[in-house]
């Protein structure tokens, strides 16, 4: 992974997205405002182009709420090498932690269009180096807060 950005966006046809926070490193979980109403998350790759039908809701991007169930929304492919996870019917995130999964490690696997696997392994801050360890396979997990 190379940015990790929470958003909003509206309903409206034609809405752009609001970026609330970034995500940069896993000792300093992004902090969000309820009344943003967040309920979109954008995760930009580096390296060689993700296949966007590989990140798929409640199988390799996996949302987890503060009761420990799965939200339900849906993914897609976005330009510059992004996948987009947005909550149904776009609805905000409610108050409490939050535990997101890019899972690398399968099958099922987010994997690019060459075949491998997200090589998702958060080692340093976002900002110095992309995630991995060089190798394919490793899941990507990271804490956020909507309070």
């Amino acid at each position: 992974m190379a940015t990790v950005n929470l958003q909003h966006i509206e309903s409206t046809p034609g809405a752009r997205p609001r970026r609330l926070a970034t995500l940069d490193r896993l000792d300093r979980p992004p902090v969000l405002q309820v009344n943003d109403q967040p309920n979109r998350i954008q995760v930009g790759f580096g390296g060689v182009a993700v296949e966007p039908g590989s990140a798929t809701p409640e199988a390799t991007f996996v949302i987890v709420d503060p009761a420990g169930n799965t939200l339900r929304g849906r993914t897609f492919g976005a330009p510059n090498n992004t996948v987009v996870w947005l909550s149904d019917d776009f609805v905000g995130f409610d108050e409490g932690n939050y535990r997101v999964f890019l899972i690398g490690d399968g099958p099922p696997a987010i994997a690019a269009t060459n075949g491998t696997r997200l090589d998702g392994e958060f080692i340093e801050p976002l900002s110095v180096k992309p995630s991995g360890d060089g190798t394919e396979g490793g899941d990507f997990v990271f804490e956020f807060r909507v309070g």
